[in-house]
């Protein structure tokens, strides 16, 4: 059994259902056709049944063994909502107003059906696992605040705030401008630019839902997760797969690593690792013609070092297209 097939074996043992809560997405809908013919993963997109069958048939996505949740259609919605409005109801909830965001919010929904133990993961946005949106529906208002000033800019949306930042002030509800200074990912440019807009955001997601919560320590603000605790090993799995989902959304490898805080080799160590899945092609990142050098380099010289086969093809070729060749040849072991 090659190392592949092992992978491959080992998450279909333990195979986890993750919701894609942006269902109607075109590069949702083509992520949730691969993981699914991977094993990866159960899949579920949230969203208008009939949308997410045309979208899918217009970009020749095969659904078969992907669920559909359509909240305007799904017998659970009701149960959701009612659930919703037990939890919220001393902070001024309504069955009505519950019954509303269920339908029309795919994110409230989608932490719903993590919350009635319906599914593992939720995948919202850049994707994001449901322990890293506590507060969804300010997490999709700052989005789309955040993708509206990057469209009135002309500028990548992570230039406008990074998806760190994003979901820390989701998460912590800053009440401050000190406050939102001890977030990760947030500098004074940002600050001075933009801290009274968020913190109004804030404000009135406060007031609209009565959510309250002691600002953390600043260790727990700056560095979540901190603390020596080891990250278990599906939290690094999933790390992979935000990689693909941002790759999916159009983002280069550059761009990735500036939106995610990691560096271009940790996010090229992702992609090698999604093209020996079988997730990716490496043609995708290398011309044809390097492809085929590279390959005959490393079958002329089988188990030797990246950089030794670098060398004896020249400047032209990158370590990353060394290494990428070399993750698609390992699949075809």
């Amino acid at each position: 059994m090659s190392v592949i097939d092992k992978i491959r074996a080992k998450a279909a043992a333990d195979v986890k259902h993750v919701v894609l809560a942006e269902g109607t997405e075109p590069r949702t809908v083509q992520a949730a056709e691969k993981i699914v013919k991977l094993g990866l993963a159960k899949i579920t997109l949230v969203g208008a049944k009939a949308e997410i069958e045309a979208k899918a048939a217009e970009l020749g996505v095969d659904l078969t063994g992907v669920s559909i949740a359509d909240p305007a259609t799904s017998e659970k919605t009701a149960s959701y909502a009612e659930q919703l409005f037990h939890i919220r109801e001393k902070k001024g909830m309504t069955l009505e107003k519950a019954t509303e965001l269920c339908l029309k919010n795919t994110l409230f929904y989608g932490t719903m059906m993590l919350k009635m133990g319906d599914a593992d993961a939720m995948v919202a946005g850049a994707i994001n696992t449901t322990g890293d949106v506590l507060h969804p529906a300010l997490f999709e208002t700052l989005r789309s605040w955040r993708k509206e000033e990057a469209g009135r800019q002309k500028v990548p949306v992570y230039v406008v705030m990074s998806q760190k930042a994003l979901l820390g002030v989701s998460n912590l509800l800053p009440s401050s401008l000190r406050e939102l200074a001890r977030i990760k990912g947030i500098g004074d440019k940002f600050l001075e630019k933009y801290g009274d807009t968020v913190l109004e955001f804030v404000r009135e997601f406060r007031a609209e839902t009565g959510a309250d919560m002691d600002f953390p320590t600043p260790e727990v603000a700056v560095r979540p997760g901190a603390g020596g605790t080891k990250p278990k090993r599906k939290e690094r799995e999933d790390t992979r797969l935000v990689t693909l989902g941002l790759l999916e959304e159009g983002l280069t490898r550059r761009e990735i690593a500036a939106e995610r805080g990691l560096s271009a080799a940790t996010i090229d160590g992702h992609i090698a690792d999604l093209i020996r899945r079988g997730a990716l092609e490496a043609d995708r990142f290398v011309p044809e013609d390097k492809i085929r050098a590279i390959t005959r380099c490393l079958n002329e010289h089988p188990g030797e070092k990246f950089a030794l086969i670098q060398e004896n093809l020249g400047s032209d070729y990158s370590y990353s297209e060394i290494r990428f060749v070399h993750s698609a040849l390992e699949r075809g072991e």
